[in-house]
């Protein structure tokens, strides 16, 4: 990876500004070396409606599906056969009007409703066992968020919950730190956007890793990756392979021109693994997955680059047995198996 000491082309809003993030390492896709392509097993599953998320955990999957049914959360065993349903929906006490991501830690399970502000969390053993139970902890944040997660220290990290910072630190409580934040990515050339703009700029994801300390943020609309410690310190800001930024309206929404980056991340003992799409927003089809996977170390140095058969729109890593398991969207919604 190195410096870019080159412009690139940003189209933001009005007119066109040439822009660089600073603090930025550029990488292409020669510094993966060749990619392997990796060929994908189609796995009977005939009771998904509708899955967005696919975690795995203790020999079984959990598939989150917002659709259809009165639970959020499906548990299946290897074979694939359901047994247990959590985080029921609804507006009661116990219940969540979406279920956006799940955060495994070695006790707990969290579940993260961005609609009421709340993140709870279930005994682990109990939640891929048994069915229907009710959070020992519940925690509610003041602002609304897109994306949260859990850190080691008892502290909570979110995006989305103000304009003025990218990320925000929370207590147990989930209370506000005051002066602990991390500032929106600073471009180099061009008018300084409002926290508006920046919003829309500089949507992400968050991922964390209990075993490194460390807070990976993934960008969806420009292919940028940051990595920070626990009081969000900026470690190590990635940006590539194609190094490109959102076009978006006057109005904010995104145009023909704007390309979709970074979504969904998963985070393994020692390494951190990325779908990345690159498509131009909306794809044609609209219902187009990625199928290029990244994987970097904990610096942000890129590794490997596979090639799936079959594009996927979640993924989750069985590391024992080095596997992949994604949904896709084929003839109808599976569970796609690759050996790597």
């Amino acid at each position: 990876m190195k410096k870019n000491h080159f412009p690139i082309l940003l189209i933001l809003f009005v007119g066109c500004v040439q822009n660089e993030i600073e603090d930025a390492e550029f990488f292409s896709y020669k510094d993966f070396g060749n990619p392997i392509e990796l060929k994908g097993e189609i796995l009977p599953a005939e009771t998904l409606w509708k899955p967005v998320r696919i975690f795995f955990s203790d020999s079984v999957f959990l598939v989150v599906d917002n659709s259809y049914g009165d639970y959020f959360v499906l548990i299946y065993d290897r074979e694939l056969n359901q047994i247990a349903e959590q985080v029921p929906k609804g507006i009661g006490p116990n219940e969540s009007i979406i279920c956006w991501n799940l955060q495994i830690t070695a006790g707990d399970i969290w579940a993260f409703d961005p609609q009421t502000n709340k993140m709870k969390a279930y005994r682990k053993g109990d939640f891929l066992t048994k069915s229907h139970l009710v959070p020992h902890n519940t925690v509610t944040f003041k602002e609304q968020h897109i994306a949260m997660a859990l850190l080691s220290n008892t502290n909570f990290v979110g995006y989305g919950g103000t304009i003025d910072h990218v990320l925000n630190l929370y207590d147990t409580n989930g209370k506000k730190i005051i002066n602990k934040y991390a500032s929106y990515p600073k471009l180099s050339a061009g008018k300084n956007k409002t926290n508006m703009e920046k919003i829309l700029l500089f949507e992400n994801r968050i991922f964390y890793s209990e075993k490194h300390k460390k807070i990976v943020v993934l960008y969806i609309y420009t292919d940028l990756i940051d990595i920070y410690d626990e009081d969000l310190n900026l470690l190590s800001r990635i940006h590539g392979p194609d190094r490109f930024f959102p076009a978006l309206t006057s109005d904010g929404s995104p145009t023909r021109e704007t390309r979709r980056a970074y979504n969904i991340g998963h985070l393994t003992s020692d390494e951190i693994w990325v779908l990345y799409d690159g498509e131009y927003y909306p794809a044609q089809p609209p219902d187009i997955y990625p199928n290029k996977m990244f994987i970097f170390d904990f610096s942000g140095k890129p590794l490997r680059f596979y090639n799936l058969e079959y594009p996927l729109h979640s993924f989750c890593i069985d590391e024992e047995n080095r596997v992949i398991y994604g949904l896709a969207e084929l003839e109808d919604y599976s569970i796609v198996k690759y050996c790597y």
